[in-house]
């Protein structure tokens, strides 16, 4: 990569990469410290896309739960006719 990564902004193409890459039906693991992160909305037209930041949040950092985002990021499958 050419330049510096920010996550904010580069995400969508990080993601495009990765599922790129993987079976169908595959699963995407991602997650960022980045406090005021956003999931790019657009990649909800893309992916079956589920929220489990609470789930994975480390019992230290409860207190602050905006310090951690996880998202899990699926293909669809081939029955889906969105």
């Amino acid at each position: 990569m050419a330049g510096v990564l920010d996550v904010a902004r580069d995400h969508p193409a990080l993601i495009d990469a990765g599922a790129r890459l993987l079976a169908p039906e595959g699963l995407i693991v991602f997650s960022t410290n980045a406090q005021r992160f956003h999931l790019e909305p657009l990649l909800a037209e893309r992916y079956e896309i589920r929220d489990v930041s609470a789930a994975t949040l480390p019992l230290d950092f409860a207190r602050t739960p905006r310090i951690h985002r996880c998202y899990e990021l699926r293909l669809p499958s081939a029955r889906d006719t969105r």
